[in-house]
């Protein structure tokens, strides 16, 4: 499980987490989606919140603004395309809205160096070597979702 602290889930009022990620990591960010709703937050995933026929840039948008926080699912492919344009929005609204989280998660095959300047100063979550990492260095890990 994520250690999302219960304090900052309650922090967030019905708190919406949007998750970022290419669409390589898809079963990724699934995975990732299953392990964060039981902390107490909803996840915006594209793969389930779009319908056919649905308007998908209008949704993302309308998900990216709705969000409390986002969290950033980094794999092997880095920030590009469509990443990149979600990620320009979070870094704008984090600044203009110090509540707004944004949380990089870097996965497998994923490199801190290729990370865009302005994320680079964000606490990322370390999950390089898998999930069963996740388990190890607690202290860390809590500390990049404060």
């Amino acid at each position: 499980m994520i250690p999302l602290r219960p304090e900052l889930v309650s922090e967030m009022n019905n708190p919406l987490i949007f998750l970022s990620h290419s669409g390589e990591d898809t079963p990724f960010a699934r995975e990732l989606a299953q392990l964060l709703r039981p902390t107490g937050v909803d996840v915006w995933l594209d793969v389930e919140r779009l319908q056919p026929g649905d308007r998908w840039g209008q949704k993302i948008e309308d998900g990216l603004r709705q969000a409390t926080a986002m969290v950033l699912y980094v794999g092997k492919s880095g920030v590009r395309h469509w990443v990149d344009q979600e990620v320009r929005v979070a870094l704008d609204r984090s600044t203009k809205d110090p509540d707004f989280r944004l949380i990089p998660v870097l996965g497998e095959g994923s490199n801190p160096e290729d990370l865009p300047l302005f994320l680079k100063q964000y606490q990322w979550l370390d999950l390089r070597e898998g999930w069963s990492g996740a388990s190890q260095g607690r202290d860390r890990k809590e500390a990049s979702l404060r």
